[in-house]
């Protein structure tokens, strides 16, 4: 039972840990925050694939809830996050055309 208790420890540190740095990346930082995101929830994956085999879902679950709360609670960060991003390269494509269509016009009229 003490191995569970530590990859639960180990698995909410991280769970919280990436809870805080999603707020944290923007544009300018993606490249430096989001490679130590995804290797932060690879090893959450890690062990909570490890604690389901050993222990089972069941018995994880009940013995901490909470650490399912804050996977999903990430799990909706995350979607958030893609959303605003989709919506960002839209602007920015729609801001290139723009753009792309006005040089065009400005060349015609040479």
């Amino acid at each position: 039972m003490e191995s569970l208790e530590k990859k639960i420890e180990l698995s909410n540190q991280l769970l919280k840990k990436v809870y805080l740095n999603i707020d944290k990346l923007t544009f300018e930082n993606f490249d430096d925050i989001f490679p130590a995101l995804v290797q932060d929830v690879s090893e959450i994956k890690k062990i909570r694939d490890e604690m389901l085999k050993n222990y089972g879902y069941e018995k994880v679950k009940n013995y901490d809830p909470e650490m399912f709360n804050w996977a999903k609670q990430i799990e909706r960060k995350f979607d958030n996050i893609v959303e605003i991003f989709s919506e960002q390269e839209k602007k920015m494509e729609a801001e290139l055309s723009a753009t792309l269509s006005k040089k065009k016009l400005t060349v015609y009229k040479r």
